[in-house]
This record gives C-alpha cells, structure tokens and sequence, in this order.
C-alpha cells in the first residue's frame, strides 16, 4: 500500500466516522435513548483503527509484505 492510498484509507476512515456519528445521534435523538456510550465505544474502536492503519510499523510490516509477495 502506497503512501496516497495509506493517505485516501486514513481520510476515507475519518470520514465514514463522522457520518457513522451523526446517523448515531440521529437515532438516539429519534428513538429518545441515550446512545451516548455506544457512540464512545465506536469511536474508540474507530480511532484504534485508524491508529493502526497509520502507525509507521505497520506501514513498513505493509511494505515488506508487498516486497515478498512481488
């Protein structure tokens, strides 16, 4: 994976985060339940994620796998 598809994977996360969180609120807000500690536990998950898709060690455990397989 290159730099400018790591960069579109990054984005493309944080985007589908703001909408995930605003179809959330908009559930909650309509049913009249409290999400609020579901809407946490997602984005924590999905900042855990993009933490992952973005840490130096596995871009280069990335790289080296493109390396062998190529």
């Amino acid at each position: 994976m290159g730099d400018a598809e790591m960069v579109v994977a990054v984005v493309a996360i944080g985007c589908a985060t703001a909408v995930a969180i605003r179809w959330f609120k908009s559930q909650s807000e309509a049913a009249g339940a409290d999400q609020t500690p579901r809407i946490d536990k997602l984005e924590a998950r999905v900042q855990a994620l993009e933490d992952a898709v973005s840490d130096p060690e596995h871009q280069l455990r990335e790289q080296f796998r493109e390396l062998e397989s190529g």
